[in-house]
């Protein structure tokens, strides 16, 4: 399956060149989604995830809070014919405003992938941005429930799950990059399991656990 994808930093270069290493992500997300399924790819960043998936997947939904990511996965599933709808927001346990860290770097920030709404995030500019339950986009927003989902928040996993009981409870697969310095992984995997997911370490590097989380009846 090939992507094209509109790159004007060489953040945005690495990122769609090698996936910034996550090609077992991609190919495990293609191995489990289907073509009527709902994919929710929360920490979308430029879409780089969505493009590939989401031209199997029967709708996407890419949420991103930073506004220049936004927009250019806006533009990278256009530009890839996804049926995409991306939404400019953080998801979290409780509604309203939070900080959002911002990778302080001498080049164009789009596309770099350490976005954290973690307090000690470090060398960072902030931004701020809307926070929104998973359970409230569902209600409130007219977003679909997802099949599968994948999350990629730089720490705020946890409250990504708490807030999304609904959304769990409809998925048939959820992949998460757990970060231990600001989470937990069993805290995680309780959370999961608490919805009854069988869950298993996809792969672990450095200070990145990806967890695999399934359930076969749904």
């Amino acid at each position: 399956m090939e992507s094209s994808f509109h790159v004007d930093t060489y953040r945005e270069f690495l990122r769609v060149v090698d996936y910034q290493n996550e090609e077992f992500v991609i190919e495990a997300l293609l191995d489990t989604i289907r073509s009527d399924d709902v994919l929710w790819d929360i920490g979308a960043n430029i879409g780089t995830h969505s493009c590939y998936i989401g031209q199997k997947a029967g709708q996407t939904i890419a949420i991103e809070p930073f506004p220049d990511n936004a927009q250019r996965a806006r533009e990278n599933c256009s530009l890839n014919d996804v049926d995409a709808t991306v939404c400019e927001y953080a998801v979290g346990a409780h509604e309203g405003e939070a900080t959002l860290a911002v990778p302080d770097t001498d080049d164009n920030v789009v596309g770099v992938g350490t976005f954290s709404l973690q307090t000690d995030a470090r060398n960072a500019q902030s931004v701020d941005v809307d926070v929104v339950p998973g359970d409230q986009i569902i209600q409130n927003r007219g977003v679909a429930l997802p099949d599968v989902i994948k999350i990629d928040v730089e720490g705020g996993e946890a409250d990504v799950l708490r807030g999304f009981d609904r959304g769990l409870q409809n998925a048939r697969a959820v992949l998460v990059e757990v970060h231990p310095r600001y989470v937990d992984r069993d805290e995680i995997t309780r959370l999961l399991e608490s919805h009854g997911f069988s869950v298993s370490i996809l792969r672990q590097r450095n200070d990145e656990v990806h967890v695999l989380a399934t359930v076969d009846d749904r």
